[in-house]
């Protein structure tokens, strides 16, 4: 008890005086609480659920076909190859050599573009104005020069030239 006012600390005036800043704090917990739940529910609403793909991803195109002009429908880039090399896969799960192409001049989506191959990646040719399935992929030196029409699948980096990796390669007939 305080004996100059005549009031005890624990006073029910006193004690009432805490009751409203505890209660604020209370209320300010359950609203930052409230905020944090509401902003996870909307990052899980709007996340990736794999079921579109991400920006600058590709989707596993279709089989290439020819239009009625020569042309390859669903490349994302037709053009000669500048370069080619072969390099050996990373160990980080990749498998086999890969090709690497670097595809200058050319028409579609990108007019240049670093382009790799893969042991999943189709390979066809233009024979007698059809598509020919390949067995292997060509040797790197018979593709420096050669048109090729190139579908994109996965992610590709919007760099420049661009990068990616080839779904399907289509060789086209040389130009006489």
């Amino acid at each position: 008890m305080d004996l100059r006012c005549g009031v005890s600390l624990a006073s029910p005036s006193v004690a009432a005086g805490r009751a409203p800043r505890r209660r604020r704090l209370r209320y300010v917990a359950v609203a930052a609480l409230l905020l944090v739940a509401v902003a996870v529910a909307g990052a899980l609403a709007c996340g990736d659920d794999g079921s579109a793909p991400g920006s600058g991803t590709k989707p596993e195109p279709p089989a290439p076909s020819l239009a009625a002009e020569g042309d390859v429908d669903g490349a994302d880039i037709t053009g000669p190859v500048a370069g080619a090399a072969v390099y050996d896969a990373s160990p980080q799960g990749g498998t086999g050599p890969k090709l690497a192409l670097l595809i200058e001049d050319g028409s579609g989506d990108y007019d240049t573009a670093s382009v790799t191959t893969t042991t999943e990646t189709t390979w066809y040719e233009v024979v007698d104005g059809a598509l020919a399935d390949l067995d292997a992929a060509p040797d790197a030196a018979a593709l420096t020069g050669r048109t090729v029409a190139v579908a994109f699948i996965g992610p590709v980096a919007e760099s420049y030239p661009v990068q990616a990796t080839a779904a399907w390669v289509v060789l086209l007939p040389a130009a006489d």
